[in-house]
């Protein structure tokens, strides 16, 4: 049984069909690479995965008991709280189960020698330590800061409230956060988009050793999706077509695909200007039959089996002037400063 299954997913926007009738299944532990031109249906297909968006018709279905994490684009934060106390929120359910335990022990002190509660309470306390194990323990803290740290956050900025993060602060604590969760399946639109060149190669890193789940990933980073992907889904026009292997691999084959559909495309339509050649010179003659009969066949083939040609993508050079050597100094200040206000009025000054 896969860990998510999408059956005959239809999704239009207005008169456009984006998918058009398509299926997917993702195995545990597979990795997927989602790719295609823009505006083909990629983050849809990706928010229809996460129930983040509704199919206009089909089916998704989540093998049970397991969870998928979607990264989001404009990620949501409780007002007031720091940028670690956003990332420790991946460990909800760990606190409640902290909690629980606090409660238990409290009760076991106010049972006295009742020794059924006692027992009761001890099974019950031993319950929860495991349950508290499974879910990252009493050793949260360094994975926390080792996530942040990862996909380059840096200590100074983890006190910073929420407010006062910029885009890229707050798309790479998106990210953090997600990863802390450990979802059995990850749902990766554009991860890359708010890293530096280390921080891609930590995600890399991080995805190829340490996660053991399923990925499905959007990116245009054509490294990650070569080093951790081990299939690759390309959507083009409505439609879903796989390849094994990662993108290098994708590229060749697609590139030998396409000239197989092209080739096939061409026989065929020299075919019809053939028999519409014979058509036209028969059709009035002692063949007429014939060749009204070879009309008919004709229309019913164009019809329903007529190849399509691959779209063939346009493309660009522009060539640049080598630019002339700037100075050492990149950038200098003076005197500069920044800062906000609070809700409350007060003023915080970040430097």
């Amino acid at each position: 049984m896969p860990l998510i299954a999408a059956t005959n997913i239809k999704k239009n926007y207005g008169v456009d069909i984006v998918l058009e009738g398509v299926s997917i299944s993702i195995e545990d532990g597979e990795r997927v690479g989602l790719v295609g031109r823009n505006g083909q249906g990629k983050s849809t297909l990706l928010k229809i995965l996460g129930g983040l968006m509704p199919a206009d018709s089909g089916e998704v279905s989540l093998m049970r008991g397991r969870r998928a994490g979607y990264l989001h684009q404009d990620p949501v934060f409780t007002p007031g709280e720091t940028l670690r106390d956003a990332a420790e929120g991946a460990f909800a359910e760990l606190h409640r189960v902290h909690a629980e335990m606090h409660k238990v022990f409290d009760a076991m002190a106010a049972a006295g020698d009742n020794a059924g509660e006692l027992e009761r309470l001890m099974q019950r306390q031993a319950s929860l330590e495991r349950e508290a194990e499974l879910l990252g323990g009493y050793a949260i803290d360094h994975k926390i800061d080792a996530m942040l740290h990862g996909v380059g956050l840096t200590d100074k900025e983890f006190g910073v409230p929420v407010e006062g993060l910029s885009g890229g602060q707050k798309g790479r604590l998106a990210l953090a956060r997600l990863l802390l969760e450990e979802p059995d399946l990850l749902l990766l639109d554009e991860p890359t988009n708010h890293l530096d060149i280390t921080g891609r190669m930590w995600l890399e890193e991080f995805l190829t050793r340490e996660y053991r789940g399923a990925v499905v990933m959007v990116s245009h980073d054509r490294r990650l999706l070569d080093n951790v992907v081990n299939r690759i889904v390309e959507v083009e026009q409505g439609r879903l077509i796989d390849y094994p292997g990662g993108y290098e691999a994708f590229v060749e084959i697609r590139a030998q695909r396409r000239l197989t559909q092209a080739r096939a495309h061409d026989k065929q339509q020299t075919k019809f200007r053939q028999q519409e050649a014979y058509i036209q010179r028969y059709k009035a003659g002692q063949r007429a039959k014939q060749a009204k009969g070879r009309e008919k066949r004709l229309e019913s083939e164009k019809e329903q089996r007529t190849l399509e040609r691959p779209v063939e993508l346009s493309s660009f050079q522009i060539e640049l002037p080598k630019a002339p050597r700037s100075g050492d100094m990149v950038v200098m200040t003076n005197g500069l400063s920044k800062g906000y206000t609070n809700e409350d009025g007060q003023r915080r000054t970040l430097f």
